[in-house]
C-alpha cells in the first residue's frame, strides 16, 4: 500500500515539475509566427482563441469527453434535453440486464445509441452528454474503488486495488512505454501517407501533417489539454476549422477504439495469446451456459450465474433506495475530499512560483486525488462496516458495482450518440485517414511488440515482465483515453481492480509529458521539410 501511494506521489511530483519547466521555458513557442511583432502574435493567439471556442464547441465538447480531461469539473453541471436523458437512461438499463444474462458489457449500449445517432433520433450534442464524461464516469470509479477496499480478497474474482502487486506496475509500465512508441511511430506514418500520397483528397500540406502530427501523438499520449497546449504552441490554433475536424474524427474513432477494447477483453482466443499468471485475469474460457474446465473458473463461473440472478428488476427497486442514498453520500464526500486535495496541491505549486493567490492546474492532478480519496475513505468504511451488526453496510456497500457499471454504461451511450458516420463525410478524408493510420498502428504494434516481448522472453524474465491480456488493454487506454477511461475499465468492465492504481499512475504520467512529445515530434518532422 505504501509503494504505491509513494508511486502516485511521484507522479504528482513529475507533473508539478513539468508544468513548471514548461511554463518558465519559452520553448513552446508559435512557430508559425517566430517572424512576426510580439504584438501581433498575441493579438493573432487571441483571435485564434476567440474563433475555436465560437466555432468548435460541439466538437470540442466531445473530444474532451473522450479524452476525460481528467474527470472535468468532478461536479459537472446536470442538464440536457429530455430526449438525451431519457435515450441514455434506457440504454443504459437495457445494457445492464444484457450485460447480466449475455455478458456483452458495455457494448450494447454503446451500439444502440449508435443506431441511434447515425438514425438522426437524438441529439449528437448536448449537456447530459457532458455530465456523463464529468459526473457519472468519476463517480463510477469511485464506487468501484469503495467496493473494491472494503470487500474483503479471499483469492478468486476481484483483486483489492490497494494490494496491486509491483508486478502489475511493472507489466502496465511496459505496456504502457511500448504504447506510446507506437503512437508516435503511427503519428510519424500518417505524416508519411498523406504527404507522398497521389490522391488529392487525401493529400495534406506538410506543415499541416507535421501540426496535426503532434496534436495527435500529444493527445494520444497524454490528454485534450495536451491537445490544445500543442495546437497553440505550433500555431494550429489559428485555423479553428481544421482543429474542429480533427477533433470530430477523432470523437468517432476513439469511440469505435474503446469498444474494440471491450470486445478483446472479452475474446477467448486474446486471452489465451496474452495469458496471466496463476489465472490472475479471471475467467478464460466459461462460455454462455457457465462450463468451466479447472475449481478455480467453475467457482466465478457460479458467482457470474449468481449475478445473472439478482438482475436489476422493479420488484426490488425499494431495496435500493437506501443503499443508492448511502453509496451518494460517501461517494459525494470522496469527490468533496478530491477537490479539496486537488486546491491545496494547486494553491503550493502556485506558491512554488511566487504567487501565493494563485491555482496552478495541474493535468492528471484530479484522477490522482480522486483515487487517494477513495482509498482513504475506503479503508474507514471497511473498519465501520466490521463494526456494524446487522451488516447493512456491507449490504449497500456490495450494491455499489452494479451503481458504478450503470454510470459507465451511461457514459458508453452518450459517446456512441456522438459518433456519426456523416461527421467523418464532413470533414474529408485527410483527418480522418491520419487519425485512424495513428490509432491502428498505435494498437497493432502495440499487440505485435507484447506478443514478440513474451515470447522471446527467457524463464526468470518471462515470470516477471509477461504481459497479461488485462495489463495491454489497460495500458493501451491509458495511452489514448487517459487515467479516467482506463481506471475506469479497469474496475467496472474488467472486474480488475489491482489494476486500478497502475491505470491511473501511468496514465497520469501521459499529461505530464504528452505536450512535450508532442511538439518534439513536430520540431523533428518540420527539419524534414524543404
Amino acid at each position: 500500500m505504501m509503494k504505491n501511494l509513494l508511486a502516485l506521489a511521484l507522479v504528482l511530483l513529475i507533473c508539478v515539475q513539468t508544468s513548471a519547466f514548461l511554463a518558465s521555458s519559452g520553448s513552446l513557442r508559435p512557430v508559425s509566427t517566430v517572424k512576426e511583432s510580439s504584438r501581433r502574435r498575441r493579438r493573432l493567439e487571441e483571435t485564434a482563441s476567440g474563433n475555436c471556442l465560437r466555432h468548435r464547441s460541439e466538437n470540442e465538447s466531445k473530444f474532451t469527453s473522450l479524452h476525460a480531461n481528467p474527470f472535468p469539473g468532478l461536479n459537472a453541471p446536470m442538464g440536457g434535453s429530455p430526449i438525451a436523458i431519457a435515450s441514455v437512461s434506457l440504454s443504459a438499463l437495457l445494457g445492464e440486464v444484457l450485460d447480466k444474462k449475455f455478458g456483452t458489457g458495455c457494448i450494447a449500449p454503446f451500439i444502440l445509441m449508435c443506431l441511434l445517432g447515425n438514425l438522426h433520433l437524438v441529439p449528437s450534442a448536448d449537456p447530459f452528454y457532458d455530465a456523463a464524461a464529468g459526473s457519472f464516469l468519476p463517480r463510477a470509479l469511485v464506487l468501484i474503488l469503495l467496493n473494491s477496499v472494503t470487500q474483503q480478497r479471499d483469492g478468486v474474482g476481484r483483486r483489492d486495488v490497494s494490494e496491486s502487486s509491483n508486478d502489475r506496475f511493472r507489466t502496465v509500465g511496459l505496456a504502457y512505454a511500448l504504447g506510446a512508441v507506437t503512437t508516435l511511430f503511427g503519428s510519424w506514418l500518417g505524416f508519411q501517407i498523406v504527404t507522398t500520397t497521389g490522391n488529392p483528397v487525401m493529400r495534406m500540406e506538410p506543415y499541416r501533417a507535421a501540426q496535426t502530427a503532434g496534436c495527435l501523438a500529444a493527445t494520444y499520449v497524454g490528454g485534450s489539454l495536451n491537445f490544445f497546449a500543442v495546437a497553440n504552441a505550433v500555431g494550429l490554433s489559428a485555423f479553428p476549422a481544421f482543429v474542429g475536424a480533427l477533433c470530430a474524427a477523432d470523437v468517432v474513432l476513439m469511440a469505435l477504439y474503446l469498444v474494440t477494447l471491450e470486445v478483446l477483453w472479452r475474446l477467448p482466443s486474446f486471452r489465451r495469446l496474452f495469458p496471466g499468471d496463476n489465472d490472475e485475469d479471471g475467467l478464460r474460457d466459461i462460455g454462455k451456459d457457465g462450463e468451466a474446465d479447472n475449481d478455480v473458473q467453475k467457482e466465478e463461473a457460479e458467482r457470474l450465474k449468481e449475478r445473472k440472478r439478482k438482475a436489476f428488476s422493479v420488484m426490488r427497486l425499494v431495496d435500493h433506495i437506501p443503499a443508492l442514498v448511502f453509496l451518494l453520500a460517501c461517494t459525494e464526500a470522496t469527490l468533496r475530499t478530491a477537490g479539496l486535495m486537488e486546491k491545496m496541491v494547486s494553491w503550493g505549486v502556485g506558491v512554488l512560483r511566487g504567487s501565493a493567490f494563485r491555482f496552478s492546474a495541474i493535468p492528471g492532478l484530479g484522477t490522482a486525488c480522486l483515487v487517494l480519496s477513495a482509498l482513504g475513505i475506503g479503508r474507514g468504511l471497511k473498519i465501520l462496516s466490521k463494526k456494524e451488526q446487522k451488516g447493512w453496510m456491507k449490504a449497500w456497500l456490495d450494491k455499489a458495482p452494479l451503481y458504478a457499471s450503470l454510470g459507465l454504461s451511461c457514459f458508453f451511450a452518450s459517446i456512441g450518440a456522438s459518433a456519426r458516420a456523416s461527421d467523418l463525410k464532413a470533414v474529408g478524408p485527410a483527418c480522418v485517414v491520419f487519425t485512424a493510420v495513428a490509432l491502428l498502428v498505435h494498437t497493432g504494434g502495440l499487440f505485435l511488440g507484447t506478443g514478440v516481448i513474451n515470447k522471446l522472453l527467457p524463464g526468470e524474465l518471462k515470470k516477471k515482465w509477461r504481459v497479461p491480456l488485462g495489463d495491454l488493454l489497460v495500458a493501451s487506454n491509458a495511452n489514448v483515453g487517459g487515467p479516467s477511461t482506463a481506471a475506469a475499465m479497469a474496475g467496472v468492465n474488467m472486474r480488475r481492480d489491482d489494476l486500478v492504481l497502475p491505470a491511473t499512475l501511468f496514465g497520469t504520467l501521459g499529461y505530464a509529458f504528452g505536450t512535450l512529445v508532442g511538439f518534439s515530434l513536430f520540431k523533428l518532422l518540420c527539419r524534414g521539410i524543404s
